[in-house]
């Protein structure tokens, strides 16, 4: 089974997804808290789950709460140049796309971090 998304690096890859989409959802919740709450998890994870959700998180911290993603993105750990350098090269439609890639990616670069690094 192959991530589709293609969120974790290579030599962070393992057969079963499932602990490390746990361990992402994890980071998400904790990273958009509290400003906004993360839907129950299914039984079974998918980084199209993951993306879809945080898609959905970042669309109402924007439109419904008319909040800055400022303090998101801050606690997320994106850098500001790539995220203002994805923004201006984005097409307009495709702007909340990117965002939504960048979070997942980095979200899930942090948990392999933390699983590689650890002694």
């Amino acid at each position: 089974m192959a991530d589709s998304l293609d969120i974790f690096p290579e030599s962070g890859v393992h057969q079963d997804f499932q602990p490390l989409y746990q361990s992402v959802y994890a980071q998400v919740k904790k990273d958009f808290h509290p400003y906004i709450m993360i839907k129950e998890a299914p039984e079974l994870l998918s980084s199209q789950w993951l993306y879809a959700e945080i898609r959905r998180m970042l669309t109402e911290v924007i439109e419904k709460q008319n909040q800055s993603l400022g303090p998101i993105i801050y606690r997320v750990d994106l850098s500001e140049k790539v995220v203002n350098r994805t923004m201006q090269s984005a097409a307009r439609a495709d702007k909340l796309d990117e965002l939504t890639l960048l979070v997942l990616r980095r979200e899930a670069q942090k948990i392999w971090i933390r699983n590689t690094l650890r002694p």
